[in-house]
């Protein structure tokens, strides 16, 4: 995929901006940043970066970026919707297996997480 930088327009990634497909350097330290706090399915793995790749905090951004390898965080995903979700990624074509939340985000994130999730499970249900 590459990456384009839709607020700005230009092109991606840039010093000045957060654009960019963004790899940290390791899981740890994805961790200590917080993962993206959304009440959907969450996806953690490892990606290749190339074309024009700039350091960024405790990882990189990059013009061009390709999963080499994802887990999705099992406890955010309905048991009878998990097999959906690992399937939906075949179309990467990198190993796919599932990873507790754990395992993916640290102390306040993953209770962040959890609660956020909660909540949106708790709308959706009310909405049905």
């Amino acid at each position: 995929m590459r990456a384009v930088c839709v607020v700005a327009g230009h092109r991606a990634p840039d010093e000045r901006c957060d654009c960019g497909v963004h790899g940290s350097t390791t899981l740890d330290a994805l961790r200590q940043h917080g993962l993206c706090l959304a009440p959907e399915a969450l996806v953690v793995g490892t990606v290749a970066l190339w074309g024009t790749v700039i350091l960024d905090h405790e990882g990189w951004r990059g013009e061009y970026g390709e999963p080499v390898q994802l887990s999705v965080v099992r406890d955010l995903v309905p048991e009878e919707e998990l097999a959906a979700v690992v399937r939906s990624l075949a179309v990467y074509d990198v190993a796919v297996d599932t990873v507790a939340l754990a395992d993916a985000v640290a102390g306040v994130s993953a209770a962040t997480l959890a609660n956020q999730v909660m909540a949106a499970r708790a709308s959706r249900t009310r909405a049905d």
